[in-house]
């Protein structure tokens, strides 16, 4: 094993309680540049939403442009839930990718 690496577990846990176990492994230094504990925790939430997107089978570079766009127009709760990587299909990712939004 490599030792500047590091393995950890994030849990989630979305709106309906359920709870997402999303293993990552990440070289030490990145964490380093998270400024704080706070820019830690986001970091770790922005590698848990990639790591969902790849487990259900979305590319996670254009599933982030289709949830960073979206989430501009987004006022409740409820449309935030629906961008989440489990409630995407990969065909609405294609057609987002194709310019068909």
């Amino acid at each position: 094993k490599n030792p500047s690496k590091k393995r950890g577990i994030f849990f989630s846990s979305y709106h309906n309680h359920t709870v997402s176990r999303v293993d990552f492994v990440v070289g030490r230094k990145n964490w380093l540049f998270s400024g704080s504990p706070g820019g830690a925790d986001s970091l770790a939430g922005f590698y848990s939403i990639i790591e969902t997107a790849k487990g259900n089978g979305l590319e996670p570079y254009w599933y982030m442009r289709y949830l960073l766009e979206k989430l501009t127009t987004c006022q409740t709760d409820d449309e935030i839930y629906k961008l989440m990587p489990n409630k995407i299909g990969t065909d609405v990712i294609s057609r987002f990718r194709s310019g068909a939004n």
